[in-house]
């Protein structure tokens, strides 16, 4: 197989597998929900209406260039990159991405991705949470990180027609984490949703049968247990550190409660903490 046959074999692999969000490595510090966080640090002074500027600004260009087939790959996160287009060829290896992939992944969201005007729901000088309509009818998340430009660290699109989102304030990045993890087990995107778990989250839902360590499989059974071709779901409450979920499966409703654990180097960026249902 020549090497632009496997690229192109890999990338729609790599889109379905690809977890939707990641923490870059290098971007400053903040705090969603506008203002200026405390313990903030910032490489770029700016005010958070010149954020909230610089954010739409990029998605709605971001967005744009999606639908047309244009987008580039460093208008992404190198971290991003990375879960989102994984290098397969040896040249790649050493930046642990592949841009080729990142092309061709990006192409096949063109259907999918929100057609209208990226609106923000959250943003401060370093992050900013933004939400499209699909053309399905659906919803897109878009979580950006700042340094010394936008970047896109993290996108979401949501199964079928649903365009129900909350995205506000401080509590902006549990929210995205949870709902973005809810997507991934819709969409049947188990690597998406084990890339959003924290380690100590992963080994306790992905608990071997007799007791004996990780077992990916088992972690699948724990995610369809939890939200299997789950018929809606709403937010019914949330914190900075988790948020209270309402599922529908089957007419069966149950609540779940998910925590939330902000990443030390990018407080913007939540992983899943863990997860417990009430029926």
């Amino acid at each position: 197989m020549t090497a632009t046959a496997r690229i192109a074999l890999f990338a729609s692999i790599a889109l379905a597998l690809a977890p939707i969000g990641c923490t870059p490595s290098t971007a400053p510090t903040s705090e969603a929900g506008g203002g200026t966080g405390k313990g903030q640090t910032s490489v770029a002074k700016i005010t958070v209406d010149d954020a909230k500027s610089g954010a739409v600004k990029f998605a709605a260009a971001f967005v744009k260039s999606v639908r047309e087939g244009s987008a580039n790959p460093a208008q992404l996160s190198v971290p991003f990159k990375k879960i989102f287009a994984p290098a397969e060829l040896e040249a790649d290896k050493p930046l642990g991405y592949s841009d080729a992939v990142a092309v061709q992944n990006l192409k096949l969201l063109a259907k999918s991705i929100g057609i209208g005007e990226p609106t923000v729901a959250a943003v401060s000088a370093n992050a900013a949470f933004l939400v499209s309509t699909n053309e399905v009818g659906g919803r897109t998340m878009l979580r950006l990180t700042k340094g010394s430009d936008w970047l896109i660290d993290g996108l979401s699109v949501s199964p079928g027609a649903d365009k129900t989102v909350i995205l506000k304030g401080d509590d902006a990045p549990a929210q995205y984490a949870v709902q973005a993890f809810i997507d991934a087990v819709q969409n049947r995107r188990y690597l998406q949703a084990e890339a959003m778990l924290t380690d100590g989250a992963k080994k306790t839902l992905g608990k071997g049968t007799f007791g004996d360590g990780f077992d990916r499989g088992a972690l699948v059974n724990k995610f369809d247990e939890l939200l299997g071709y789950v018929d809606e779901y709403s937010l019914v409450g949330s914190s900075a550190t988790g948020a209270t979920v309402e599922v529908k499966t089957i007419g069966v409703k149950k609540t779940l409660q998910f925590k939330t654990a902000a990443r030390s180097d990018v407080p913007a960026t939540h992983e899943i903490d863990g997860i417990e249902a009430n029926r």
